[in-house]
């Protein structure tokens, strides 16, 4: 017989003798569907095998998918591979994922058999005719396969459903797995509210296709039974089994699955599965993995919920950040998060605001290229930030090269003024060690004055519904930078008002008392105070290395001064050296 001519098969639908004997010129497949056959060559590097019309081989057959296997070419033979289908592919009678083929094996895919025929080993050779067929494996062997098999798939599909963490897309994926791991026509999904009433997530059927009105098409009394009880429901012939239920009579329902959703100790749902033709037939084993799978689902749809609430958590401290846009101590944060989104934290308290700037920082940048003024402010911005966060404070906003901070809002502590002082020493102290690394860079060398008042401010969210932010108002913002500027004129860098310095205590740091002092926008002259150290460390020089001539302070009034019309107007000179004597 010349190769290709023609081939053996069986004589008859059922126990009919496998074909021993075919001719072909390449490899090839006997396809026996019932009572039909045919060969198909296999060609090119891949042949497909399943119920969709643009498989190379399509089979009108119910228990097969459509895509369900696939034949590769591996060298010089062929290996056959399962495509996730929902019944397996199998070769002599042995479950398999992937499977390189001998000659006279048999592949099942569904009611369809395939017999491998290999290509003739070379053209000058008689090619090989004679098919050799393995014995049938035992009945253990075959259930061993299955289980095996079963196992497989649950462990796939579990690693499936446990990585997808989006509630939405995690539901439909658990009703798409339960009828792949099963076989059957249609899922429902079925979760539990406070009050215990099913409401159905996921309801649709094999081919992706929704099921309207889900709670007509399901035996309300399996469910129930499934979610009081909290034990599964199998049926291999649902219309003898369950007859008693109308619903599973009136549905024409064959074979269900019903199994509990088990989380927290309770059942808080239930996964349901039905077929209406005899190949999706359930059994025990079925329930079995149904069953196992609904504990992995119960864990995915619990961290699901964890992650979309670690979402939800990220978007309210997204808020938080619009809010106070940046460097916000962690009680701050606490407090925003128990806010309502439209909620203001408007308040009128007593709060220590600081204002610090660079001294002839214009001058200094136009002498600098434009990225090295950037990074220059970063460098140093960043370094005082730091400072006032670690202390406790809010960064109010920035001035150019001046930094507004304020302690004691929204959330007022005892000690705010103390840790405003203390932050300006470490600033002085940062600033140091800053213009160290300048020093050794070739850089510039910076002054800063910083000065710092307590009193009532008004502090709230402020601006408009596309720009809001967080920030105090008040005179005593006002008061903190006169102060301020009156560093540069009284030589020393650090300058508190005498609010402040009660608030702070006296008694933790080293402090100069200046006679009162008459500021811009003040109607009455204020006491200010030099702060040079904590109580615990030596006194630090003014900023100056050559002190000036000490300005020209003007005189608080003399009480009681007989015949005067008004307070005096004369001045009296302060010298920072006599005050290095005294401590306020």
């Amino acid at each position: 017989m010349r190769a290709g001519a023609g081939c053996y098969l069986p004589c008859s639908e059922r126990g009919a003798t496998p074909p021993h004997a075919v001719e072909t010129a390449v490899a090839s497949l006997i396809m026996i569907a019932g009572k039909k056959h045919r060969v198909v060559p296999l060609t090119g590097e891949r042949v497909t095998v399943g119920r969709a019309p643009d498989n190379t081989v399509q089979i009108e057959d119910a228990a097969s998918s459509r895509r369900h296997c696939e034949f590769v070419r591996d060298g010089a033979g062929w290996r056959v591979r399962d495509l996730r289908s929902l019944n397996g592919t199998f070769v002599n009678d042995l479950s398999v994922g992937e499977h390189a083929l001998r000659a006279g094996d048999r592949v099942q895919v569904g009611a369809t058999s395939f017999y491998f025929v290999p290509s003739p080993q070379g053209a000058d050779e008689e090619p090989e005719t004679t098919v050799r067929f393995h014995a049938a494996p035992s009945d253990e062997a075959r259930a061993a396969s299955r289980k095996l098999r079963n196992f497989a798939a649950l462990l796939e599909i579990s690693k499936a459903v446990a990585a997808e963490l989006e509630p939405g897309r995690l539901l439909t994926l658990v009703i798409d797995k339960s009828m792949e791991l099963t076989g059957a026509e249609r899922g429902f999904l079925i979760l539990l509210d406070d009050n215990g009433q099913a409401r159905f997530e996921v309801a649709r059927d094999r081919e992706g296709r929704p099921i309207d009105e889900p709670e007509h098409c399901i035996s309300r009394s399996v469910l129930e039974r499934v979610t009081t009880r909290g034990e599964p429901v199998v049926t291999v012939n649902a219309q003898n089994d369950l007859g008693a239920f109308v619903s599973i009579v009136a549905l024409e329902v064959r074979s269900l699955l019903c199994v509990p959703l088990v989380m927290h100790n309770r059942v808080a749902g239930a996964i349901y599965v039905d077929s209406q033709v005899a190949s999706r037939e359930f059994d025990d084993e079925s329930l079995n993995l149904l069953h196992a799978f609904a504990d992995q689902v119960s864990v995915a749809l619990t961290n699901a919920r964890l992650y979309q609430e670690a979402l939800e958590a990220r978007e309210r401290e997204e808020r938080v950040r619009r809010i106070f846009q940046k460097y916000v101590p962690a009680d701050v944060v606490r407090r925003v998060l128990s806010m309502s989104e439209d909620e203001r934290l408007s308040a009128k308290l007593e709060a220590t605001v600081l204002f610090s700037d660079i001294r002839s920082f214009t001058s200094l940048s136009e002498r600098l290229p434009p990225e090295e003024v950037v990074a220059f402010l970063n460098d140093y911005l960043q370094r005082m930030v730091r400072i006032v966060d670690e202390a406790g404070g809010i960064v109010d906003k920035f001035i150019g090269d001046a930094i507004m901070a304020v302690f004691g809002a929204p959330a007022p502590r005892p000690d705010d003024a103390r840790r405003a002082v203390r932050a300006a020493l470490a600033m002085l102290a940062e600033i140091e060690r800053f213009n160290e690394e300048q020093r050794r860079r070739g850089g510039v060398r910076i002054e800063v004055g910083i000065g710092i008042h307590t009193g009532s401010v008004i502090a709230g969210n402020m601006g408009s519904d596309k720009k809001m932010e967080y920030t105090v108002i008040g005179d005593t913002v006002n008061a903190a930078c006169r102060i301020e500027a009156l560093t540069k004129d009284l030589g020393y860098p650090l300058l508190v008002s005498r609010a402040c310095l009660t608030e702070a205590g006296p008694e933790h740091f080293r402090t100069l008392a200046f006679p009162p002092v008459h500021v811009k926008g003040k109607a009455q002259p204020i006491l200010v105070h030099a702060v040079l150290a904590t109580a615990d460390e030596p006194a630090a020089p003014p900023t100056s290395s050559a002190l000036p001539t000490p300005p020209a302070v003007p005189a608080p009034p003399t009480p009681g001064a007989a015949g005067k019309a008004g307070p005096q107007q004369g001045t009296v000179r302060v010298s920072p050296q006599e005050l290095l004597g005294s401590d306020g």
